[in-house]
């Protein structure tokens, strides 16, 4: 019998799910380790945590410069993951010290004061199939004293990251572009 679209979409959820202290551990320990980009410094030991966590699993780990490759089997059909693991600049050590609130994993909060001393016109973006949440950047975006919100219809955060004429086509008058970045894992 072959299974409906829904039905999978239901069982892998599941599965991720019974998986959710796990992943929220491992986060924890990523989000910990200072990977500041610039100066750059912390990708060992990031690097290093990510690996063990990638051969835990059997994905025998191989390292390509700042990058970490894993896999297993071969063929086709294949999944890919993607992601980056520097940070902006630390405004606050405790940044790198991530807590739980309501369920949901916080490290490099921006607070509100932070938001609301930025001077510059600034654009926040995101796509209404970011895995940020909308009502999360629009929160952002009441802060800023100049911003802007732009929500792409049909846009997951990667199409923002790949598609720099959109932004480019949208920046108008002096602004600072900034495609929502965040770790924010609902």
């Amino acid at each position: 019998m072959k299974q409906t679209s829904d039905s999978l979409t239901a069982d892998v959820l599941a599965r991720a799910a019974s998986y959710r202290d796990e992943v929220t551990d491992l986060t924890r320990r990523l989000v910990a380790i200072p990977t500041e980009n610039p100066p750059g410094d912390g990708y060992a030991p990031c690097l290093a945590a990510i690996a063990e966590t990638l051969d835990g699993v059997g994905l025998a780990p191989r390292r390509v410069e700042d990058c970490l490759l894993g896999w297993h089997g071969s063929g086709t059909p294949v999944v890919y993951l993607h992601g980056h693991y520097d940070v902006v600049p630390a405004q606050r050590r405790e940044q790198f010290e991530p807590h739980l609130q309501l369920g949901r994993l916080y490290g490099q909060d921006w607070r509100p004061e932070d938001l609301q001393s930025i001077v510059a016109p600034t654009m926040v973006m995101i796509g209404d199939a970011d895995v940020v949440r909308p009502e999360h950047a629009v929160q952002m975006f009441r802060l800023l004293p100049h911003a802007q919100l732009a929500v792409l219809p049909g846009t997951d955060h990667m199409t923002l990251v790949k598609r720099a004429d959109w932004q480019v086509s949208m920046k108008g008058a002096r602004l600072t572009m900034w495609p929502f970045m965040t770790i924010a894992w609902s």
